[in-house]
């Protein structure tokens, strides 16, 4: 086996071996999504813009 091929079969292994963390990685994790419904996070923005609109009209008028 010449040094090319060792070469290439570094490489394969290192490939192999980096899909395989990969894989093990998405597994982990798999179904972890955002603590908080996002539904949760639009409706305290829509609050948010509200009372920020709000006073800027009663307030700053």
């Amino acid at each position: 086996m010449d040094h090319h091929e060792q070469h290439h079969q570094h490489h394969e292994k290192e490939r192999e071996e980096k899909k395989k963390h990969e894989k093990e990685y998405e597994r982990k994790h798999e179904g972890s999504g955002p603590p908080i419904h996002p539904a949760w996070l639009f409706g305290v923005g829509a609050i948010l813009a509200l009372a920020a609109i709000l006073i800027w009209t009663m307030f700053l008028s």
